[in-house]
């Protein structure tokens, strides 16, 4: 069966309250990872394919069908940002240390001639 039905399955099954909360989130969750799964949902709800989601730059097509399997799954707790699954960070304690700027680590800032060293340590000393 294709996954696109299952999702409308599943989205039929929900109560009215857990669809307006599905539908509530694609537009104002905090969390850009809910919002964006919502809205996977509601588009294959909607009756957009898969590729067509992938296409439109929503996400990729492989993340609409992991989303898609999630939600037949669990629901819509299936939803949630899940990245605390994948486990503990890799990056070590020096790592972690360095200064960043801008999410960049100081040491991989290029700067070039001495007037541009000289602002760079006033303004980040």
């Amino acid at each position: 069966m294709k996954v696109q039905r299952k999702v409308v399955e599943v989205w039929k099954s929900l109560s009215p309250c857990e669809r307006r909360i599905v539908r509530s989130r694609a537009k104002v969750a905090t969390s850009a990872i809910l919002r964006s799964h919502s809205k996977i949902i509601l588009s294959l709800v909607a009756g957009n394919p898969p590729r067509a989601i992938g296409k439109a730059g929503l996400c990729s097509t492989s993340q609409v069908y992991r989303v898609a399997h999630r939600f037949v799954q669990e629901g819509p707790p299936g939803l949630a940002d899940q990245r605390e699954d994948n486990g503990e960070t890799k990056a070590d304690e020096g790592y972690l240390r360095w200064p960043r700027i801008g999410g960049f680590r100081v040491d991989s800032v290029r700067i070039h001639g001495d007037e541009s060293w000289v602002r760079f340590r006033r303004l980040f000393g």
